[in-house]
């Protein structure tokens, strides 16, 4: 159903101003440096690979790709994509992994008239009170899958939780998922120092954890902090139980 959605909105945008011109632009946000670019970098061999098996061309019109870094903020996204919008007057946006970045960029783009396709964030708001008939999304609602676990951890007799995540719009989402779902106790919730310089020491959250009651850990982390948690968690000899919902958008 997802692609049938996108692929509508390919067709009807094919079928308007750009059905006169010789080829079809398209912007893609990401992050194209600092640590985060490893994800960045992925989405931009995918999306080169897969105009190339297409041979160039989508509803028969060349394809002109416009790469554009976030540099891992928000304000800049927003700065990228205004100038999508404004200077390159690209006919889609797309890309974005992360949802803070999404958000700050999503009113220029919808407010310029354009097709705005996330690859990957998918912040709770744009489903509700942002929804745009003009938005859509290959990935998921931040929130779904964190849901989709509180479910299973109620099922599983699981009575107490603890929450780790970090402190920025997906973070938050996956946060509340989990929290709206589980009919436990949830007994500590901490949101981590996000962004450039990520917190990396969690050795005081996991001490909460472990402090109260033996209970379960829900953590929801970005891919660079990962070895660093469990190399605090190995140091401490925790017996805490984790449950990673994988990486954030």
């Amino acid at each position: 159903m997802k692609k049938l959605l996108i692929t509508a909105a390919l067709a009807a945008a094919m079928a308007a101003p750009v059905a006169s011109a010789d080829s079809v632009k398209i912007g893609f946000v990401t992050t194209l440096t600092t640590g985060a670019a490893v994800i960045g970098n992925d989405m931009k061999d995918a999306v080169e690979l897969a105009i190339e098996q297409m041979g160039g061309k989508m509803g028969g019109l060349d394809v002109e790709i416009l790469f554009e870094d976030d540099g891992f903020k928000p304000e800049i996204g927003k700065q990228k994509t205004d100038k999508l919008v404004k200077s390159d007057d690209v006919d889609f946006i797309a890309g974005y992994i992360w949802s803070h970045v999404l958000l700050a960029s999503r009113k220029s783009a919808l407010d310029g008239g354009k097709f705005l396709i996330s690859a990957n964030a998918g912040p709770s708001q744009i489903a509700g009170k942002l929804c745009n008939k003009n938005f859509f999304s290959t990935s998921w609602q931040n929130d779904q899958t964190p849901m989709a676990l509180g479910e299973v951890l109620n099922k599983k007799g699981i009575k107490k939780l603890y929450i780790m995540s970090p402190n920025y719009a997906a973070g938050k989402n996956m946060a509340g998922g989990v929290e709206r779902t589980f009919k436990g106790e949830i007994v500590g919730k901490d949101m981590t120092k996000w962004g450039k310089s990520a917190q990396l020491d969690f050795s005081a959250e996991l001490a909460k954890a472990k402090a109260p009651v033996p209970t379960h850990c829900l953590l929801s982390i970005l891919v660079k902090p990962v070895a660093h948690l469990s190399s605090s968690m190995s140091r401490r000899a925790l017996w805490v139980r984790s449950l990673s919902t994988a990486s954030l958008p």
